[in-house]
């Protein structure tokens, strides 16, 4: 019994931090990119679900996440290219799971937990887009650009101003209120 309440209680909280991650995904800085791409906070709630819940359920809910983006947002070529830009990169942020932030630690680890946590899963979801860009995205880079440079530019260019924004909120969370940010037990 007590075992079910755990678990209603943890996926009452990743159907919360994924809604929120919806909600934030809506609220977007469009840039230059012709074919996609947005500053968004998006990854927060998820990556700080990772922290608090651990990998295999912050992948769960980064998975539910990248179904949702797609209904809210479709657009895909072929089925490989929509697993690569919306369930996979957005599972591979509950790798910020695998780092264990807890209460006893002092806050200078804490932070470096964090920042750790926050590289790994953004540079994992960064992965991911990269790929989908040289295999299906390749007819838009300019002519004689090759084509890994113009996915590598083109996914940086919307991934590095949201890891820091996210990354910077994430500390923020950990300086202020450590409690969202430290590994919960069930």
């Amino acid at each position: 019994m007590a075992e079910r309440k755990a678990n209603t209680k943890v996926l009452t909280e990743a159907a919360l931090m994924t809604a929120l991650a919806v909600l934030l995904g809506f609220i977007q800085i469009r840039g230059p990119w012709i074919a996609g791409g947005s500053v968004s906070l998006e990854m927060v709630p998820l990556i700080l679900f990772s922290l608090r819940r651990g990998m295999k359920w912050g992948g769960a809910a980064g998975v539910i996440y990248g179904i949702l983006d797609f209904l809210f947002h479709p657009f895909y070529m072929h089925p490989v290219q929509l697993l690569l830009d919306y369930p996979v990169p957005f599972g591979l942020l509950g790798l910020a799971g695998i780092f264990l932030v807890r209460e006893k630690q002092s806050r200078g680890k804490k932070i470096i937990l964090v920042f750790l946590a926050t590289t790994i899963a953004v540079f994992a979801r960064f992965l991911s887009h990269f790929v989908s860009g040289i295999v299906f995205y390749g007819s838009n880079a300019p002519e004689g650009q090759p084509v890994a440079l113009y996915s590598f530019v083109y996914n940086i260019g919307y991934l590095a101003p949201s890891y820091i924004f996210v990354l910077i909120i994430l500390i923020l969370f950990m300086i202020t209120a450590p409690r969202f940010v430290e590994r919960q037990r069930r």
